[in-house]
């Protein structure tokens, strides 16, 4: 069993993860740098590491950044295609078991921090 552990960027909502042009869907410019950022933090901190070819347990804990209320499957698109284009795992297919929370403070707040950040843990 191993482990690997992230923090990256807030992603983008889906609303800005893709761009249309008539009848086609691509992915817009903030989606690609959005990618972009995760393969760099991913490569940086997991050099050697080939892509999982198993089933993985995403756990992933939002910290906003702003007090706005969110829908936080609005995010999880980008960013579980970030980590497959980044080679965390060979497709997103494999996540069996997929966990997002907000960070929150013991008093039930919302955990806000300046420009926001999601630790993502992966088991597999």
């Amino acid at each position: 069993m191993g482990e690997i552990e992230l923090e990256l960027p807030w992603p983008p909502s889906v609303n800005h993860y893709y761009g249309r042009h008539g009848n086609r869907t691509f992915i817009a410019k903030r989606g690609v740098e959005y990618r972009e950022i995760v393969n760099s933090i991913f490569k940086r901190k997991y050099p050697d590491m080939e892509p999982i070819d198993s089933l993985v347990r995403l756990l992933c804990l939002f910290f906003s950044p702003d007090k706005r209320k969110r829908d936080l499957g609005n995010l999880d698109k980008c960013l579980l295609d970030a980590l497959t284009k980044a080679g965390v795992w060979e497709d997103d297919y494999l996540v069996d078991d997929q966990r997002f929370s907000r960070a929150r403070h013991e008093d039930g707040g919302l955990y806000v921090v300046k420009d926001g950040f999601v630790y993502v843990k992966i088991i597999f």
